[in-house]
């Protein structure tokens, strides 16, 4: 039987002399080092759920290292906010961190420091307007990484895959993120959007559980098939239609997750809140199929109202080659 041994990663102590660290649950011993991450941003918490699941159905025995961190951010996560306030940095922007830096920036140094000696990582977020899971690649570093983690991303079988090349001037932000910075030390790895617990069913679940045991079967930590869904994943590049006034957003209720959308196709309308007339229509920016969509609900000016996944054919023809001869085997 495999033994659990819970550990920290320390950061330092906090006012009244408070222990401040990072806790890990470490299952094996040797390599493949499988390490598999939620918080990073504290209110997102569905993760903790896919993790449980995990842990119940995990084989006893395993070649290889299972570490779980399920609070990353701890301080973001007891306040259940994004970041912590008391230093409002995002600590998926400020990686790697800095060894004598302020506490999130100590964070960043220290949870960096022990994740980049995996072999994969794989680090769950919540998109709080997605139903389904989309994974994200990030195409960063040498190319020999990029391949490790699409075919690990492409084992996990998500239905939609977003793309970040950290380099546009709109995704530049993301560089400073776990992802990116893994890949620049040649850690295969890739990132998870699932939905928020409201919306996180149990098949929903069920999926995220069979796509870690794939990884593994991939990694050759367990034996096995990896079992593909039968479609293959859209892959491409997130575009998000952002409001550019506030009120009350009411989207077109045929509009659902998966549905093909072409650019100035209707997707809401936004009513002022003052008279409650009609401020604007709401038209998509970009073709795609729609990933994430705001319910109704009030909404500022630059919220993101629509989320689609614009098709990047050169990266399509890559999965489906990883899909078909199957080159993680």
């Amino acid at each position: 039987m495999t033994k659990k041994l819970i550990s920290k990663i320390p950061i330092g102590k906090g006012v009244y002399g408070q222990e401040i660290y990072i806790p890990v649950l470490k299952m094996g011993d040797g390599k493949p080092i499988l390490t598999l991450i939620c918080g990073i941003h504290g209110n997102e918490t569905s993760g903790l759920f896919v993790l449980y699941s995990f842990l119940k159905e995990l084989p006893q025995e395993f070649e290889g290292t299972i570490n779980i961190i399920p609070s990353a951010n701890p301080l973001a996560q007891l306040s259940n906010f994004r970041i912590w306030i008391a230093d409002p940095l995002d600590l998926n922007r400020i990686i790697p961190g800095e060894e004598g830096g302020s506490l999130t920036e100590r964070i960043a140094f220290q949870l960096f420091n022990f994740v980049k000696n995996s072999d994969c990582v794989i680090d769950f977020h919540v998109d709080q307007d997605a139903v389904v899971p989309y994974g994200i690649f990030l195409a960063s570093g040498e190319e020999d990484v990029q391949t490790r983690s699409l075919e690990y991303l492409c084992a996990y079988s998500p239905q939609y895959i977003w793309v970040i090349r950290p380099k546009p001037k709109q995704e530049l932000k993301y560089f400073s993120a776990l992802g990116p910075q893994l890949c620049m030390e040649g850690i295969a790895n890739f990132a998870v959007e699932l939905p928020p617990p409201y919306r996180l069913k149990d098949e929903v679940i069920d999926k995220q559980v069979r796509g870690i045991n794939n990884v593994m079967i991939a990694m050759h930590m367990i034996k096995g098939e990896v079992k593909l869904e039968p479609e293959s994943p859209v892959i491409g590049y997130r575009r998000c239609k952002r409001a550019d006034e506030g009120g009350i957003f009411i989207p077109q209720i045929e509009l659902e997750i998966g549905k093909q959308v072409e650019k100035e196709d209707v997707i809401g309308e936004i009513i002022c809140i003052h008279d409650f007339e009609k401020r604007s229509i709401v038209k998509v920016g970009h073709s795609g199929k729609i990933i994430a969509i705001k319910g109704k609900n009030l909404v500022n000016v630059g919220d993101e109202l629509c989320c689609v996944i614009e098709k990047e054919l050169e990266l399509q023809k890559r999965i489906e080659e990883i899909r078909t001869k199957k080159l993680w085997s």
